[in-house]
């Protein structure tokens, strides 16, 4: 990396780190997608709601990532699903989005105050 990036990779930029969490978490979507079973793309819906939930505290450019991960969690893998009901769909996708959000609000909290 530093061959190719020179100086740019040791002056602090986090570009990199904000394109491997971003595409990561597209990744456990698209092996969400193709899981075998309810509970294996349940599994990978988790991991990438803590990737995302890693995009925002990359960068806050990582929030876009984190705002949008749960609607193309819904329309690319749990609303395909058709053995759940509505509300368990909704649980689904916004069960693994609270846990990312414990893990980043203490963080922005910070910076705040």
């Amino acid at each position: 990396m530093k061959k190719f990036l020179g100086d740019y990779i040791a002056s602090g930029y986090v570009d990199v780190a904000l394109a491997f969490f971003t595409f990561i978490t597209i990744y456990t979507l698209i092996k969400a997608q193709h899981g075998q079973s309810i509970k294996e793309k349940i599994a990978y819906i988790y991991l990438g709601a803590i990737f995302a939930g890693g995009t925002a505290l990359t960068k806050q450019n990582g929030l876009i990532v984190f705002a949008t991960y749960p609607i193309l969690t819904y329309l690319i893998v749990v609303n395909k699903i058709s053995a759940l009901s509505n509300r368990e769909k909704l649980s689904i996708v916004f069960k693994p989005m609270l846990l990312a959000l414990c893990l980043i609000l203490p963080w922005y909290i910070f910076n705040e105050y």
